[in-house]
């Protein structure tokens, strides 16, 4: 026994001493190059140099994919995962690695600008990671396929399979992304989900989708399947005529004009006339006046725009600056102004109705003979009636739904029930037009413990009796059932919350701890109102931390806000980090006071 003994402390000791013989680390994985088109090159990590990229190529850690106006990179950075870098795009692999315990790995990309379509094919362990981040938001994936864009400070992501869950640049939790989703993102990380419009997406990432369902529709042949082939179709060739014509004028660029009075457009200023002296200059084509179009998609109609155009002529109209060369008759039509030199572009109902979908705004772009180019922002009017405000919801999900029982809907006005029959009062309206529903369960039968009440802006809905903790939710508002407090407008259209879950988090949920010079760590832990009932810290395996899971002490280890109308703000002391000094994963298990003894778990890794 004596012997046993002394061969285990002699193992120990050279797993502590002897470089390479403890347990292995974290290694880098190397991706490959599958297939290149057009100008594409690497810069390998660490050098200064780019060489151009070819199939077979190896890419590791901390290399960079830079393309040009017509370059193409398909790689492979697993087994199950696969980029495409779209052109003018620059991409940097910060993070590579392979878990050194589990069948896992952390891949980290960097969009520095341009775009990339990216495909997992499974669905990620919980162990593994992929994130894409972009200088205004950080993109978390789970087993999906999704488009990621970065220009001009702003950042858009399409998903076709799966979820993203975007966090923003400080960290904090942004909007989800389902399937046939995307969200437009500005500086600050900020964006509001909606429905996927293909015409957002970049012309290669259209051409792989449409790859896909052609794959999909030889396999499984379905209606719906065709349809979306059709559709695809339809964009792609437009995104390919409206790329095709930008190109061209970027080849044969037209001389600028300036349009003197009496004379008609020309690009030799011999035409200024015989006076004598410079003549004095008119106004190029401008906009007289200019409509806007309803928020609502089903409720648009013809919109016009009046020009001046100053001795011009119209040219071209294009769709979002030079994306979509529009149609005159299908699009739009022409009809003369109100006055002498004045044109009517009426945009019409069927385009502002099949190809805006839900923006707030978009741009024109209009070319005239004379080369001039004029831009044109087209607004939807303001907004009067009652609008569930999705954006303040769930960039502030702590407040509006504080606990299981609790659900309040911010609006963007003050509202009140839209009462319209004497017999009927304003408690029978909100209880009739407000509809609660598990996914996949029939619609919750309101309790008389139950109440729906109305504070300014806000519907709030409190339950006598708790939903369980993960359950999926959809809240929908009926259309009618409420109005503007201020103007009487009433809510046009139902307002839907969907598939909200009662998933308690937390945030972040993976940390690198430094022992030597620790720090205090604070974690958001958002509960639905349940309190922290136990925390546990489980050390990293074949080391000679605990062999169980080590509780924490409350004021020695841990400290935790007593406000419960925000999450949970969970402090870590420095005492209980300089406690890691184990290279290697530990495992945070915060327990929750649920009756399914919900909890949550976060990685403390304490690098090499």
């Amino acid at each position: 026994m004596r012997t046993v003994k002394s061969f285990l402390s002699l193992l120990l000791i050279m797993a502590v001493t002897i470089p390479g013989f403890a347990e292995a680390k974290d290694t880098q994985k190397v991706g490959k190059i599958t297939a290149v088109s057009g100008s594409s090159e690497v810069k390998k990590s660490g050098g200064t140099k780019q060489i151009k990229a070819f199939k077979s190529m190896a890419i590791t850690q901390g290399d960079t994919i830079i393309t040009g106006r017509n370059g193409k990179v398909n790689m492979d950075l697993d087994s199950d995962k696969e980029v495409i870098v779209g052109p003018n795009t620059k991409l940097v692999i910060s993070q590579l690695v392979q878990n050194a315990r589990a069948m896992s790995g952390k891949t980290n990309l960097s969009l520095l600008g341009g775009s990339v379509m990216v495909k997992v094919k499974k669905k990620l362990t919980g162990d593994s990671r992929f994130e894409i981040k972009t200088p205004t938001a950080i993109m978390g994936v789970m087993g999906t396929q999704f488009i990621v864009e970065y220009r001009e400070g702003n950042s858009f992501v399409g998903v076709i399979e799966g979820t993203v869950a975007v966090s923003k640049p400080d960290g904090a939790q942004g909007p989800s992304v389902h399937a046939n989703e995307q969200v437009h993102l500005n500086s600050s990380g900020d964006g509001v989900p909606e429905t996927l419009i293909l015409h957002d997406l970049p012309l290669f990432a259209l051409e792989q989708y449409a790859e896909d369902v052609e794959q999909m529709l030889e396999n499984h042949p379905t209606p719906d399947l065709q349809t979306l082939k059709e559709q695809l179709e339809k964009v792609r060739k437009e995104k390919q005529q409206a790329q095709g014509d930008e190109q061209e004028d970027e080849e044969q660029p037209e001389s600028p004009v300036i349009i003197y009075e009496g004379t008609a457009p020309s690009r030799d200023r011999s035409d200024r006339g015989s006076s004598g002296g410079d003549p004095t200059p008119v106004v190029r084509p401008s906009i007289v006046s200019q409509g806007v179009f309803h928020p609502i998609p089903d409720q648009r109609t013809d919109l016009n725009i009046e020009l001046a155009l100053a001795g011009d002529s119209l040219k071209t109209v294009f769709y979002s600056t030079g994306e979509r060369n529009l149609e005159e008759g299908t699009d739009y039509r022409l009809e003369s102004g109100t006055q002498s030199g004045q044109q009517t572009i009426v945009l019409l109902k069927s385009f502002l109705q099949d190809r805006i979908g839900d923006r707030n705004s978009f741009e024109l772009k209009l070319t005239f003979t004379s080369g001039y180019t004029l831009f044109v922002t087209v607004k939807a009017k303001e907004v009067k009636s009652p609008q569930l405000d999705i954006k303040e919801f769930y960039n502030n999900l702590h407040v509006y739904v504080p606990n299981n029982k609790t659900f309040i809907l911010p609006f963007t006005t003050h509202i009140q029930p839209n009462v319209t029959d004497d017999l009927i009062d304003e408690t029978q309206v909100l209880q009739d037009g407000v509809i609660l529903q598990r996914v996949d369960f029939p619609p919750y039968e309101w309790k008389q413990n139950d109440s729906i009440t109305i504070e300014e802006n806000k519907l709030k809905i409190e339950l006598g009796e708790g939903i369980p903790i993960g359950s999926l939710i959809d809240i929908t508002v009926v259309s009618n059932t409420l109005k503007n407090k201020e103007n009487g407008d009433v809510q046009e259209e139902e307002q839907r919350m969907q598939e909200l879950r009662l998933e308690p988090s937390a945030n972040p949920d993976f940390i690198e701890v430094d022992p030597i010079n620790p720090q205090e760590i604070a974690i958001n832990i958002m509960g639905f109102g349940f309190p922290l009932r136990e925390l546990k810290l489980e050390f990293p395996p074949n080391n000679s931390g605990p062999d169980e899971a080590h509780v924490l002490v409350k004021g020695t280890d841990y400290e935790v806000n007593s406000d419960e109308s925000t999450p949970s703000r969970l402090t870590l002391k420095s005492p209980l980090i300089q406690q890691l000094t184990e290279y290697g994963e530990y495992t945070l298990r915060v327990y929750l006071e649920t009756p399914e003894e919900y909890q949550l778990k976060i990685a403390l890794f304490r690098k090499p």
